[in-house]
């Protein structure tokens, strides 16, 4: 158990700890909270391994490398839409192969759909929604991505690539969205004649 002058101590050196000052430091940080703390060992059963789901994650943060905490929220959901998908396909055959060892010996297919088929309609209506939920977020991370680019774009060449940073896009992220949040207010971007107040069919 640590004494009261460990603790004190520890207290006065949080106190005096300011973070990161250097662009360096900062786009570490940026880049460390980017990071995904969903995988953990809870989202692992007893008949899976955590090498696989990590190998799963390593493979889809190496093709869409997030540039926002929107991009890393979506991606993660991606890698969980599709662990859960070859879950289910594991699922799906034990299922199977209980019914069927079950099942009289003459007809043990058709005993396994008898006996199976409402969890097996229950099973097919999760698959059904985790590909819908996975395509979603494959379409709305592209998105993101998409724009992600175009802000790097403009970003102009005399910068410093220093700056170039995932802190810096970021703050160049939450500065276009202030600017599209100013201009539906005052109705910039809108068709000729109509306002921001109007509604469709005003």
């Amino acid at each position: 158990m640590r004494t009261q002058k460990q603790i004190a101590a520890s207290r006065e050196n949080g106190r005096q700890s300011h973070g990161a000052t250097s662009p360096e430091g900062k786009a570490r940080i940026v880049n460390a909270n980017l990071q995904t703390g969903i995988f953990a060992e809870y989202q692992v059963l007893s008949w899976e391994f955590q090498e696989d789901l990590q190998e799963l994650r390593d493979e889809y943060y190496a093709r869409h490398p997030p540039a926002s905490p929107e991009a890393r929220c979506l991606l993660d959901q991606i890698v969980l839409c599709e662990w859960h998908l070859r879950r289910f396909t594991w699922v799906e055959d034990s299922l199977w192969q209980d019914l069927h060892t079950a099942g009289p010996p003459e007809s043990p297919c058709s005993y396994a759909l008898q006996r199976g088929d409402q969890t097996f309609t229950r099973l097919q209506h999760r698959i059904n929604s985790t590909r819908r939920a996975f395509h979603a977020a494959l379409r709305e991370l592209e998105r993101l991505e998409a724009r992600d680019r175009d802000v790097v774009l403009a970003i102009p060449d005399s910068v410093s690539p220093a700056t170039h940073s995932p802190e810096n896009q970021l703050h160049v992220l939450g500065s276009l969205r202030k600017n599209d949040s100013a201009g539906l207010a005052t109705g910039a971007g809108l068709p000729a004649g109509r306002h921001a107040n109007e509604g469709p069919g005003e």
